[in-house]
């Protein structure tokens, strides 16, 4: 199945959505994820420094999709050792 623009462009907006929604800033986020606070802004527009040449790609956006996912789950700060 392949994504349309639209899709994509909705996606996008559901991140910073969530964002706003769960009142983090975009530098709070990124001293939870370690993404940057522009990576962050990335996300949010889909392309990376706001150059439509270079838009995001579906990998990096689906590791930011994973880290807010933790963080949306309460896990922040888990150890490989413990698996907590």
């Amino acid at each position: 199945m392949t994504t349309t623009e639209a899709e994509r462009l909705y996606e996008l907006e559901k991140a910073k959505r969530w964002r706003v929604a769960n009142r983090y800033t975009r530098k709070a986020l990124s001293d939870l994820t370690g993404f940057s606070d522009s990576s962050i802004a990335d996300f949010e527009t889909g392309f990376i420094n706001g150059n439509r040449r270079r838009p995001v790609s579906a990998a990096a956006m689906h590791r930011y999709k994973l880290c807010v996912a933790a963080i949306a789950n309460g896990l922040q700060g888990w150890d490989w050792e413990s698996g907590k």
